[in-house]
């Protein structure tokens, strides 16, 4: 048996129906020529493809322009991104172009209960900065901005240091060359600038990033949740001076704090400002042992301040003061407490009563003030 099967007839100019059916089909057979070629130089041109994402929030050692009241929290968003194409992608300052946009909040930051546009345009002419005003008022405790950042750098080169506050963040200067396969990073930094609020509470929402360099872009979408806290305290009590250490009385090895009545400066102790979390459980604790033969008094002394630029004041109702009454043993003190909600900073001090030149000696030990993240757990 023989099956005939019609023969598929491919077009011919000669078949092309009516007068212009020649040209027309020689008009689409150069369309689809250079639909084919740019299908080609889509593939070839540099892309960008996320490999991977690290996000966290940290506070910066150094305050803007060296202000400890301006040590904002700050989101990092990382990005390694491989340039998924075949051809190289070059990097200049005046091709790289990023948007951030989203709502940010935190029903803990006065004045932040209801969501607020944060977006953001950077580029080189901006230096790859851009400030969005979240809050406005006459006080710089009323004001909220959002400062963000970016830095661009090949995978193979060393990471630039993270920007200090209110710091330039400026590309290189020159190409950056990324062949493919290689591995471009990216880095965002979101500020909160916010006395009161910006070094203890981060602004919380998603945001929508678009990045563009040269041909190639990507895009992203970052939620900025609570996450169990920043990479360290705000603050820690601050040293103390060498010749106010005593070497021969101390309960932990190998001194303690020193003060005597019948030393000149010595009669007390303060220690710095200490930065702290505002309407946070705190906890006060150390050791003291004064002397058989001490008169007078002994006491210690913490007070709550805000300190922001145009005032510093005490809140004198959160002012604490305890005795310090026993003799001639070591003695545990410890306090567990909220820190006033308007607080910025603290103030520890002990102190000697007495009259005249004594005889009074105290010895003070293991002193921490800190924030608690858990009531009941020893940090």
């Amino acid at each position: 048996m023989v099956i005939d099967r019609p023969r598929p007839r491919g077009p011919t100019l000669s078949r092309a129906a009516g007068p212009l059916g020649g040209p027309l089909l020689l008009l689409s057979l150069i369309a689809t020529t250079a639909d084919a070629r740019q299908t080609g130089d889509a593939v070839a041109s540099p892309t960008l493809e996320r490999v991977d994402r690290s996000l966290s929030l940290s506070r910066p050692g150094r305050g803007e322009e060296g202000d400890h009241r301006r040590r904002w929290l700050t989101w990092r968003v990382e990005y390694r991104l491989v340039n998924a194409g075949r051809a190289p992608l070059v990097v200049e300052p005046g091709t790289v172009f990023c948007t951030v946009e989203g709502w940010a909040s935190n029903s803990r930051a006065e004045g932040h209960g209801l969501p607020r546009r944060a977006d953001h345009a950077l580029s080189a002419g901006d230096g790859f900065e851009s400030v969005a005003m979240l809050l406005d008022g006459d006080e710089p405790t009323d004001c909220c901005e959002e400062r963000a950042t970016l830095q661009v750098w090949p995978d193979h080169e060393p990471a630039p240091p993270e920007p200090v506050p209110g710091a330039d963040c400026s590309l290189p200067e020159g190409p950056m060359l990324v062949p493919p396969g290689d591995v471009l990073r990216a880095r965002l930094s979101l500020e909160h600038r916010h006395h009161l609020h910006g070094p203890v509470e981060p602004l919380l929402g998603e945001r929508e990033i678009s990045l563009r360099i040269g041909p190639a872009s990507f895009r992203d979408a970052v939620l900025l949740e609570r996450p169990a806290g920043p990479d360290g305290p705000i603050d820690r009590l601050g040293p103390i001076p060498a010749e106010r250490l005593d070497p021969r009385v101390y309960f932990s090895p190998p001194n303690s704090l020193y003060l005597d009545a019948a030393l000149a400066g010595f009669r007390s102790f303060q220690f710095r400002d200490l930065k702290v979390p505002r309407d946070a459980d705190m906890r006060l604790r150390f050791r003291y042992f004064r002397s058989l033969d001490s008169t007078g008094g002994a006491r210690v002394e913490l007070k709550q301040y805000q300190d922001v630029p145009n005032a510093y004041r005490m809140l004198t109702e959160s002012k604490r003061v305890d005795e310090l009454v026993r003799l001639g043993s070591w003695t545990l003190v410890e306090h567990r407490f909220r820190s006033d909600p308007r607080a910025t900073t603290m103030q520890l001090k002990f102190i000697l009563d007495c009259e005249g030149d004594g005889p009074a000696a105290l010895w003070v030990d293991d002193v921490s003030l800190e924030p608690v993240d858990r009531p009941g757990e020893d940090p």
